[in-house]
């Protein structure tokens, strides 16, 4: 038994190590990458033919992809840690939605798509939940569904299920009339580094994306379920609880916008205190297209002498 406790433990250690060491890895290629997409996107602003512009467009699209794997990783990384933390903060599911469709809707219509939203009116105006997680459950969801329909529409739908005093159960559904997941494959669905559709495109990512939503739904106490037909489209629906007010003490509205007059930012001096270079540049190339007189400093010591020899508005 010693011995078995003890190779459980070792077992253990090295799981841990192997998850430090991905999480680190993939947050330092996380900002080199970061860098990529930000400068070729301010290149992109700059005059280019139209062959630099598809090159452009190219490094983009790549930067991007390579960016939703990393994310992906690192948040299986904190999942299996056991460090992924849930907001509470007051949401609009109806904005929520509207939001989704805005950002999705370019690259529906790039494929002929039609993208629709369908809001239940039952729904209360505002719950209490994490904002940020439920768009990534549906972004990853409208996002595979785009990907892997070819002709007809990507449908999102949000119903309220039951209510009581305290909390909703609202349910989410994207469907599509895409290609649709083989039968035998339904139940591999959400396994990690599994691809269950048959379009035979084999550069459609790491497979992590439903695995994430899985984790993310079970997290906050939700189901996810999957019905699909092939050549007819598949349904992904979630289930999740939200809470219909704040906890006692807590800022019913946090983000509620306050009214006040228009600032000239060219009176505004500025100190971003950053030690990566590149962070440093691109900084520079943003903010001066926005007037503002900015200072940079490349690390801690240096900002607090300059703060001695001059006032600054705002320090980053």
């Amino acid at each position: 038994q010693q011995r078995v406790d003890a190779l459980e433990a070792e077992l253990a250690a090295s799981r841990a190590s192997l998850q430090e060491f991905t999480y680190a890895v993939s947050h330092d290629l996380r900002a080199p990458l970061r860098h990529l997409v930000s400068f070729a996107q301010l290149l992109e602003e700059t005059k280019l033919t139209d062959v630099q512009k598809e090159y452009i467009e190219i490094i983009q699209k790549a930067g991007n992809n390579l960016l939703v794997v990393i994310n992906d990783i690192l948040d299986l990384s904190k999942i299996e840690a056991g460090q992924l933390e849930f907001e509470q903060t007051p949401l609009d599911v109806g904005e929520q939605l509207r939001s989704l469709k805005t950002l999705m809707e370019p690259r529906a219509v790039e494929k002929n798509l039609k993208l629709s939203i369908h809001i239940d009116s039952t729904i209360p105006a505002n719950v209490v939940g994490d904002a940020g997680r439920l768009t990534q459950v549906l972004l990853n969801l409208t996002s595979n569904a785009i990907k892997f329909t070819n002709q007809g529409e990507v449908s999102i739908y949000a119903q309220l299920v039951h209510e009581d005093e305290d909390q909703v159960k609202l349910l989410f559904l994207v469907r599509d009339t895409g290609i649709g997941i083989p039968q035998n494959r339904l139940e591999d669905v959400f396994k990690r580094f599994t691809q269950t559709h048959a379009s035979g495109d084999k550069t459609v990512g790491t497979g992590l994306g439903l695995t994430i939503v899985k984790h993310l739904v079970e997290l906050q106490e939700g189901s996810v379920t999957v019905n699909s037909e092939m050549g007819k489209g598949s349904d992904f629906s979630i289930t999740l609880p939200f809470k219909k007010k704040m906890e006692e003490g807590k800022n019913l509205n946090p983000n509620k916008s306050i009214e006040q007059s228009p600032i000239d930012l060219s009176k505004l001096s500025i100190l971003i205190v950053e030690d990566n270079e590149v962070n440093r540049k691109l900084m520079k190339i943003v903010l001066s297209g926005w007037n503002i007189n900015t200072d940079f400093a490349c690390n801690g010591l240096e900002a607090v002498d300059m703060v001695q020899h001059k006032r600054y508005n705002m320090i980053f």
